[in-house]
Formats: C-alpha cells, structure tokens, sequence
C-alpha cells in the first residue's frame, strides 16, 4: 500500500506549473527548495465538449448564458483532476501544494477568469484583459493548500497568450543576437520571430487537420501526406489520383489549409522582419502536436521552411510548461517575462494585405 508523503506540510513548498492548451492540460509538480521535478502528467481539457477550437468555445461563451460559468467549470474541473494525479504519481497530499503557476493562450485566460471574451471572439480579436492574475487557488475551485496561490502569467496580444511568452522564455531567443523562428503547432498556431532586439508574434488557424479525429495521431496525417507525395498518388494541387488510402480528399485538404496557414505566417513574418529563411539562426518546433512531428514529413508538404538544415532545428517537447517550470522555481523571471513583452511586436494577419495570395500560393504541395 502506498502512503502519501505529507512531512510537515506547513513547511515544504510544492508547487505545480500547468500549460493549459485548447486540448490538453499539461503539469508538472515541484519541490520549490531543492528545485525538483517529482511528477508529470496530462489530462484533456474538459472544455472540449463544447468545441474543439477557441473560436466555437469563444462563441458558445458570448452566446450563451450559461457559457461563461460552464466552460470554467469544465477546465477548473481538469486541472484538478491533474493535481491530484501529480499528487499520487509523487506520493504527496495535495494540500502541500501551495503554488499553481499556469500559462495558457489568451482564450484559456479569458474563460478560467470568466472575463468578457466579445472583443477576442469578434473584431478586433483582441484580448479584453492581459496582465498577470494572482488569486487565491480554493476561490478559484482548485484543490491545492488553504492558502495556495494559483498565479496565470500575462498575455500578449490577439490570441498569442502566455504560453508563447513562456516557450520564449525556455527558449533565451529574447536574448539571442541572430534571428531564431518558434513554430508551435496545436490545435491552434503561434509564431514567434526574432532576436533580443525584437520579437514579432502572430497566431494562425490550423483547422481540424491535426485533432487526429480521423487520423490518429494527428501528426500522422502528415506522415501519410508526405508518403502519397512521394509515390505521386497525390500531386501539387493536393488532388488524389486514387483513393485506395486511409486517406480521403477531405483529409488531403485539411492537411493544405493547416500547413497553408502556418507556411503564410511565417512568411509574413520574414518580410516584417526584412530577413530570408537563410537568416534563421535556429527553429524551434513545439507544440502538442509540433513536439511529435516528423521533420523530414513537414518539410516535404510545406508545413516548415525547407530552406532549414536538420542541425538548425530543435524540436522542444512541452516548450510552454518548461518556460511555467522556470518562472515558477524562480519568481524574478517575471521581470524577463516582462522585459520580453517589452519587445514583443503583434502581427494580425488578417489585416496583412498580402495575407490572402500568400495563403493561396502555399496552399500547393
């Protein structure tokens, strides 16, 4: 029978850093003095049952009474659900928990504090609220110490939220001289160029493609794009010379508008910055589904910069809970977060006018 560890838990300091994604909760749980990792787990994110995307759960929040209430209920419901998993992987009581650090993109924030979501959900797609919060972890409905505090670092702009903050953080591009590029492919994009001069940062779509509702997991669909490809049963176009595949032509264009999507973004990105593919010191693929994906694949249906060498791409696997992990093990890298903000430039491509035919040209294999 395994016993919890509760050595005087007025005195030891556990800590749990959680990246809150639009599919999955991830968290880690900390020793805060010996600086330890004691547990890692992930749950999915309950909010998923009233839509897979930001945008049909921003709608569902702004539309419906209920919505509101319904939908922190939902993701409150996960995350506790995570501590006590992290709790009993570390054979801890909970209530040695005594700090919650989230990060998370700007939908998150908005529907786990209830906030007014109508200007993210329609023009100007903007968030109503973006600095640091800090409230009492049991007000909130988390299972944690009495006195715990559950902290949710601050975000950008648009829905570039924390979480991309924390994936600079882990990464010290924002102290690089040479350009590096993040790509973090989810259920949602965000895009991240720059330097320690100046960072710009958008957000991009991806659509159903990687959800892996039809093909599991999502980033297979890229492996068996790429595969087609090669064989010339799809060609450029993205049409299906014969559909004796797992494949259907549904799944074939899914597969464009995503990498469509995140191709047009960096692209943009590259000209704001007045720089070439060849410029880019490093790129850092994360992501749920970045951290799982197969270079050589994305590559060849366009998903990253071909123009990239394998030894100048670093794939991060859980990019924003490691930058969570640091601000949480140490508290003045809140003043980085926010020096990093500083330098942050938000790119709305939909406002780009040349978003459109750049989108089109790399809807092409």
């Amino acid at each position: 029978m395994r016993h919890l560890v509760n050595r005087d838990p007025g005195k030891r300091i556990l800590g749990a850093a959680i990246d809150i994604g639009t599919s999955d909760i991830k968290g880690a749980l900390l020793d805060i003095k010996s600086k330890k990792e004691l547990a890692r787990a992930s749950v999915p994110n309950e909010q998923g049952a009233f839509g897979r995307d930001v945008i049909t759960r921003l709608h569902f929040a702004t539309t419906n009474k209920k919505g509101p209430k319904e939908l922190k209920k939902r993701v409150i419901s996960a995350i506790n659900k995570l501590l006590a998993r992290l709790a009993k992987e570390a054979e801890v009581d909970k209530n040695c928990i005594k700090k919650v650090l989230a990060v998370g993109n700007s939908t998150m924030y908005h529907l786990i504090f209830m906030v007014r979501a109508d200007s993210l959900a329609r023009a100007p797609f903007q968030p109503a609220a973006k600095k640091m919060r800090t409230k009492n972890a049991r007000a909130m409905g988390i299972n944690a110490a009495k006195n715990a505090e559950f902290k949710f670092l601050p975000n950008v702009a648009g829905f570039v939220g924390s979480d991309t903050l924390a994936v600079i953080l882990s990464t010290k591009i924002n102290k690089k001289k040479n350009h590096s590029l993040i790509v973090d492919i989810g259920t949602n994009g965000e895009i991240v160029l720059g330097s320690k001069n100046k960072i710009l940062v958008t957000s991009c779509a991806c659509g159903p493609a990687f959800e892996g509702r039809y093909i599991r997991p999502g980033t297979k669909l890229i492996d068996l794009v790429a595969g087609l490809l090669d064989k010339g049963i799809i060609d450029k176009t993205g049409r299906m010379a014969v559909n004796k595949t797992p494949l259907t032509q549904a799944n074939v264009r899914e597969a464009q508008v995503a990498k469509a999507a995140l191709a047009a973004g960096v692209e943009i990105l590259l000209r704001k910055a007045r720089i070439g593919v060849k410029d880019i010191d490093r790129l850092y693929i994360t992501g749920n589904f970045g951290a799982n994906i197969n270079v050589r694949n994305a590559k060849k249906i366009g998903l990253i910069p071909a123009g990239i060498r394998g030894n100048k791409i670093t794939i991060l696997k859980d990019g924003a809970l490691s930058g969570a992990k640091k601000v949480l093990l140490k508290p003045e890298k809140e003043r980085e977060i926010k020096d990093i903000l500083a330098i942050c430039e938000h790119v709305e491509l939909h406002k780009d006018k040349d978003f459109q035919d750049i989108f089109a040209a790399f809807m092409s294999f």
